[in-house]
């Protein structure tokens, strides 16, 4: 269906797009009083800023800050791309950043064709609505998803199971019954997780195609009840089988729209979509799934048959313990090779930018200092992204009175990722930063 909607893409609606990387002054947007309300509001309701509207050399300006994200005030929207992608041109940046979603588990790859959408003049949130909605539209023309629901429900005829408990204490009920039936319907969990996000998609896209997509939805989904809050823990909770198995991706994407970066502040008659991405927590999980993905190529071979952990799942560590025997500072590597109770690499990640003058943080330091001791690690990796002109690093620190190294290095993400031989020198770098 995405392919043959491609040359049939249109964007009556038209809104500005402003897009800038972290840290960034975006020069070209020149902001009005009615702006900085929107702005002000928008940082009040995150608790910090967000924006920040300022001037310079004389000119009204805007500078992005650390928040990565789509924010949309009034006529036009704010796009701000990560640092880590800071040097190339914008498509590439959007594409990488799509790249990073799909490595981190979001499953893109069942859109085979989603690239042609940036050539449309999309950011990559409608991108992500854009392959949301016609995904749902799809699925929907195949067969809305039924299921078995248990219904409690009084009725003038006697259906599935009478509950006479319940009928007992209705005695002002005449000729009707207390029942419990299972219901083959369509208004089932995963529709009404579905749902649920394409009312809060409505809310944030500004581009036609999507906008008309959703309202198809709206109307094809209107047996399904619109719940008033959908949790990531209540789509966790969603038993996958083989008859729903389908829907699996798309749930996927719904965690992302539904995490706590992705908000509707409101206040008065204001209005401002905003969607945040955790750079932090996806540049970890890129490069934890990235090598756990490609570990036969990037662990050196003696290591390649051990146990590769994420989170330091189920083999956590503390440092100490308090008077009443209470475990306190727990550690947590973002990546552990364990074999039975040796560990002979750990691996953390810290989204920050070291300046060729840069020496890894005090605080950095000592964390993998405690990783190191506490799990008797001969070698502890940090791994920071490299951005503009800056070199690649790659610096070890043999600690006092051991053999125990701890390494610093940065990856450079700034390369079309999607294309094989930029995946191919990520593995490179990444074997020669891992290997000891």
């Amino acid at each position: 269906m995405l392919e043959n909607q491609e040359n049939s893409i249109v964007n009556p609606i038209k809104s500005e797009i402003y897009t800038g990387f972290e840290h960034q002054i975006i020069t070209e947007l020149c902001w009005t009083d009615r702006d900085l309300i929107y702005l002000e509001e928008l940082n009040q309701q995150y608790k910090k800023q967000v924006l920040i509207a300022t001037t310079y050399r004389g000119k009204r300006i805007i500078k992005a800050t650390e928040s990565v994200g789509i924010f949309s005030l009034g006529n036009y929207t704010i796009q701000v791309l990560p640092k880590l992608c800071q040097g190339t041109a914008i498509q590439r940046a959007t594409t990488n950043l799509l790249f990073l979603l799909e490595y981190s588990g979001l499953a893109l790859k069942q859109f085979k064709s989603y690239h042609y959408l940036l050539a449309g003049n999309l950011n990559w949130l409608e991108i992500l609505t854009r392959l949301f909605v016609t995904s749902i539209q799809e699925e929907w023309q195949r067969g809305a998803y039924h299921c078995y629901e248990s219904r409690d429900d009084i009725l003038s005829v006697l259906k599935g199971k009478w509950q006479l408990e319940k009928q007992i204490y209705k005695p002002n009920i005449k000729h009707q019954f207390c029942v419990n039936y299972d219901d083959f319907t369509v208004n089932n969990e995963i529709n009404q997780v579905l749902k649920y996000c394409v009312e809060k998609l409505y809310l944030t896209s500004k581009d036609a195609f999507n906008l008309r997509a959703i309202q198809l939805l709206r109307c094809l989904m209107a047996e399904v009840t619109l719940p008033k809050i959908i949790t990531i823990q209540k789509i966790d909770n969603i038993k996958i089988n083989r008859l729903n198995q389908r829907y699996e991706y798309l749930l996927e994407i719904a965690k992302l729209f539904l995490n706590q970066q992705s908000l509707l502040f409101s206040s008065g008659n204001i209005k401002i979509p905003a969607f945040f991405i955790n750079m932090n927590q996806l540049f970890e999980k890129f490069i934890t799934n990235f090598i756990e993905r490609h570990h036969s190529e990037i662990l050196f071979p003696r290591l390649q048959d051990y146990h590769i952990i994420s989170q330091a799942r189920g083999i956590n560590k503390y440092l100490a313990h308090s008077d009443n025997n209470q475990s306190s500072f727990l550690l947590k590597p973002d990546l552990v090779v364990k074999s039975g109770e040796h560990f002979p690499l750990l691996l953390d990640t810290k989204y920050k930018i070291l300046t060729p003058s840069d020496h890894i943080s005090s605080s950095d330091f000592y964390q993998m200092y405690a990783y190191a001791n506490r799990y008797n690690c001969p070698l502890v990796v940090v791994i920071y992204p490299q951005t503009g002109d800056t070199p690649a690093r790659n610096e070890n620190f043999q600690l006092q009175g051991s053999d125990k190294i701890i390494r610093v290095g940065t990856v450079d993400l700034r390369g079309d990722l999607h294309q094989s031989q930029e995946q191919k020198k990520l593995i490179k770098r990444l074997k020669e930063l891992l290997q000891r």
